[in-house]
């Protein structure tokens, strides 16, 4: 996990920051710093507003091993209001979880702008926190070491990260458990481990990338019901990544659709279900069905383009 958070700040400021551009939408260019390239008509972006996070022509591209660019994102424009849960849906590889990590800091965009409560992100920050899928939890330390963890690295004294980390356990229905070892632990207790640890921080900004993708269908109900719990509690902003539609139904407050890469926003749905929901409601399953339609559609163009670059080869 510390070799990867390394390579995401090495790919951010080792150069490579070229616009994307591709036959679908090209891009017209100029000379930027240091022999780079950025889209030569962006449009000024509006005074960033308070108390929400803001997105503005954001490009993002990667160098490959052939000297070329690997298109991630394009022309993204958003607007995420404070205390809003918004789920991100996509097919494979259109950029969703680079989107958190810019969001986070681990990452620049290579054009545009990206702001938190007014200001630009210029790295990571303990107002926003990111949820890996991998969970980064240490198996020599007890979960309640676990949880204090970002407590220490803040500066917060022995007495005082016990007694928070005690709250949080207590939040995810983990008390019980606070001196187990990581191992001991079922899957679901460990996502609950990692939901305490970043809760702890108390983040006003929650990034949670397929938190729940690895965990059978009960667990994961039972931890949506955790996390809306928790969310009310609390109130973060929660941008959730998810590749299963009725679980973002289930959760979000609106629903993002991206397309395949580079990826864009294609479509928003305002979520307007009353809570509690559970993925196995009828408006649910219906509202997922629409959404799936579009999702199927960015899924085929995704395989026809990987059936063409094999064709070629």
């Amino acid at each position: 996990m510390t070799n990867y958070v390394i390579d995401l700040f090495n790919r951010s400021i080792g150069g490579g920051r070229v616009p994307i551009v591709t036959d679908e939408s090209p891009v017209p260019l100029k000379a930027g710093k240091n022999g780079s390239a950025a889209p030569a008509f962006a449009p000024p972006c509006p005074p960033a507003r308070k108390e929400s996070i803001s997105l503005c022509g954001v490009f993002r591209s990667y160098a490959n091993s052939r000297g070329s660019f690997t298109p991630a994102l394009q022309n993204i424009d958003l607007e995420i209001e404070q205390g809003e849960f918004v789920c991100i849906v996509g097919p494979s590889g259109c950029g969703k979880s680079t989107l958190l990590h810019l969001i986070a800091g681990l990452d620049r965009p290579t054009s545009g702008e990206i702001t938190v409560d007014g200001s630009p992100v210029k790295g990571p920050g303990t107002d926003r926190i990111l949820l890996f899928q991998e969970l980064g939890l240490f198996p020599w330390l007890t979960v309640r070491q676990n949880v204090e963890f970002g407590l220490k690295m803040a500066g917060v004294s022995k007495t005082d990260r016990r007694d928070q980390s005690r709250v949080f356990l207590r939040m995810v229905h983990l008390s019980h458990f606070e001196d187990h070892y990581i191992h001991q632990l079922s899957g679901g207790m460990k996502q609950r481990v990692a939901l305490a640890r970043s809760l702890a921080l108390r983040p006003k900004i929650l990034l949670m990338d397929e938190p729940f993708a690895a965990l059978d269908a009960q667990t994961r109900d039972m931890l949506h019901d955790e996390l809306e719990r928790i969310w009310k509690e609390t109130a973060p902003t929660i941008v959730f990544v998810t590749h299963n539609v009725r679980e973002a139904v289930r959760l979000g407050d609106r629903v993002l659709l991206m397309s395949f890469r580079p990826g864009r926003i294609k479509s928003q749905f305002q979520i307007k279900l009353n809570r509690p929901r559970h993925v196995e409601d009828s408006d649910v399953a219906y509202l997922s069905k629409e959404i799936l339609g579009q999702l199927r559609e960015e899924i085929d163009r995704s395989f026809n383009a990987e059936y063409s670059r094999e064709e070629k080869h």
